[in-house]
C-alpha cells in the first residue's frame, strides 16, 4: 500500500496517505483512528519542515470511510487543521 501511495503521489503531484488498517479495527474503530493519526504524522506532518508555502484550496484533503461514532475522529481533525 505504501508503494501505491508513493507512485500515486508522484503521478498526481499531491500527498497520498496510506492507512494500513483493515476495516478500522478496535472497539468503536478507536485503533483505526490511532493508526490513521500515526499515518498522517508519518506521511504529512514530517514533510512540512517549516515550509509555509502551502496555499489551501477547496480540494486539499479527502477523508474516506469514517462515521465519527462517539467523536473518535476529532483527534484526526486537529491534525488535519494543523
Amino acid at each position: 500500500i505504501e508503494a501505491v501511495a508513493k507512485k500515486s503521489a508522484k503521478d498526481i503531484g499531491k500527498t497520498v496517505v496510506p492507512v494500513r488498517c483493515e476495516g478500522f479495527r478496535g472497539v468503536s474503530q478507536s485503533l483505526g483512528h490511532h493508526v490513521a493519526n500515526d499515518s498522517l504524522r508519518d506521511w504529512v506532518l514530517h514533510n512540512r519542515d517549516d515550509d509555509d508555502s502551502f496555499q489551501s484550496t477547496p480540494y486539499d484533503v479527502a477523508i474516506t470511510g469514517d462515521y465519527n461514532i462517539g467523536g473518535d475522529a476529532w483527534s484526526s481533525r486537529v491534525l488535519m487543521e494543523e
